[in-house]
């Protein structure tokens, strides 16, 4: 458990929660999806609710990371010890990463892959951190909201996570900041406009360079987006078309991408 918890960078979770013969729940979810050390769980679960509590522990990862030390409970639960006070914290989760430097750890619960904050908060759909109700008597698994995956912080100048969501009719990407919440990307077309969206089509991750190319637009970590038409249009307006495409000719190879360079129509504007 100790290697588990301290080298989580994504969760992923299975598009289903498959209900079992025996009234059980199924969950799946894979820590580090598309890297060789990636792992893959199956969780069971009762049908409607949690496993019964337990404060027995028989495992921990060993050191308090940020504040905090994972543990594993008698009935596999994953939990929080906290330093300051050595107290077993009651919230329990199906997954549980060591926090980070920015006070967030990474959960999965009830098929759900989630970031909490320091104080046991959870990113809600509306990109805000809400409390999680623990002591609701009719308190049933679907009370823990969460998104299909979630990924590790970028290493740039402005931090950012990709949520993504895409068990509905229309897949999404969001942005979590170090602020703890939801990034907003206003419209950049030469001047800031006061449009602004939170959510993308596309599924790229932030590097190192904080800005990234995806779905029809560029993003910039630092909080504002840029469709691409608006930069052939720049191009355009400032005789600069030819030497964007020479460079793309240069960036692009045909034969091993298959990408092909498409340049507009001289009679169109």
């Amino acid at each position: 458990m100790e290697n588990l918890s301290s080298k989580i960078n994504s969760i992923s979770c299975g598009s289903y929660v498959f209900e079992t013969q025996d009234f059980k729940r199924e969950v799946y979810y894979t820590i580090n999806e598309d890297e060789e050390n990636s792992v893959h769980l199956t969780i069971r679960l009762p049908y409607s609710t949690r496993p019964e509590s337990s404060n027995e522990i028989i495992e921990s990862s060993g050191s308090f990371i940020n504040g905090f030390k994972v543990v594993q409970t008698a009935n596999k639960e994953y939990a929080y010890i906290r330093e300051e006070d050595g107290v077993l914290l009651p919230y329990r989760y199906d997954v549980a990463s060591d926090f980070n430097e920015y006070g967030f750890a990474m959960v999965a619960k009830d098929g759900n892959a989630n970031w909490i904050n320091s104080q046991f908060q959870y990113l809600s759909k509306n990109g805000d951190m809400v409390d999680e109700q623990l002591e609701d008597k009719y308190y049933k698994y679907k009370k823990f909201e969460g998104f299909q995956k979630i990924h590790k912080f970028s290493r740039g100048k402005y931090p950012l996570s990709r949520v993504y969501e895409g068990r509905n009719r229309y897949a999404n990407s969001f942005y979590f900041s170090t602020e703890g919440k939801i990034k907003e990307f206003y419209e950049f077309d030469g001047s800031f406009d006061h449009l602004f969206t939170h959510s993308f089509f596309g599924n790229v991750d932030f590097g190192d360079k904080d800005y990234i190319v995806g779905g029809n637009g560029i993003l910039f970590a630092k909080g504002y987006y840029c469709p691409l038409e608006y930069v052939l249009e720049f191009f355009e307006q400032n005789g600069l078309v030819s030497k964007l495409y020479e460079n793309a000719d240069k960036c692009f190879n045909e034969e091993k991408v298959q990408v092909k360079v498409l340049k507009p129509n001289n009679s169109q504007k």
